[in-house]
This record gives C-alpha cells, sequence and structure tokens, in this order.
C-alpha cells in the first residue's frame, strides 16, 4: 500500500508492506487491502507493517514464518518505492541467488 497525497500542509507519503494468509486472495467484499493497511491494523486474513515517510527515509521490514518484505519511500510528490521480497531461510533462495551468481 502507498499513498502520496495532494497537501503535504496537511498529510505525509505513507507505504505499507504485508502478506495474506495462504490461499487469502481478497479481502471480502466492499473492502480493500488498502483500506485495512491505511486505516485499520492486521488481522488473521492479512500481517502488514506501515510508516508515514514525512522527513526521513528508513526501510519498513513486515516478515512471517517464511517470507520477509522489506520497503522503502522517498518523501517527496513524485515519490520512488522500492520494494525487497524475499525467503526468511536463504537457504530457500534459487540457486543462482543464492550463489550470488
Amino acid at each position: 500500500m502507498w499513498s502520496v497525497p495532494y497537501d503535504y500542509n496537511l498529510y505525509s507519503n505513507w507505504l505499507g508492506v504485508g502478506i495474506s494468509a495462504p490461499g487469502v486472495t481478497t479481502n471480502g467484499e466492499g473492502n480493500t487491502w488498502f483500506n485495512q493497511m491505511y486505516h485499520d491494523s492486521s488481522s488473521d486474513t492479512l500481517g502488514f507493517s506501515r510508516k508515514e515517510y514525512y522527513s526521513e527515509s528508513s526501510t519498513l521490514i513486515y516478515k512471517d514464518d517464511k517470507l520477509q518484505i522489506s520497503g522503502i519511500m522517498t518523501t517527496g510528490h513524485h515519490a520512488i518505492v522500492r520494494i525487497t521480497v524475499r525467503p526468511v531461510d536463504d537457504s530457500d533462495l534459487a540457486d543462482s541467488h543464492a550463489n550470488g551468481s
């Protein structure tokens, strides 16, 4: 989830990263993962972390027992977002990545 406001006098950039529960591909009728990640908290079907990017850009991390998602966002109007998804256990990496190739 990301949000870049029109008016920086009232709002800030926000970034959220998370993982849905295995087999969960929707968040129910009338609700969106964006709304949950922006306004609410983690649930049984979606775990996440979010961070406000107002004056500094530090890494946001969310992980479960298998995956780690990290994200970073710039603070300006033309925000740049970088997301990295990797296994928690490096032995789960593909051989070409585990060997540094």
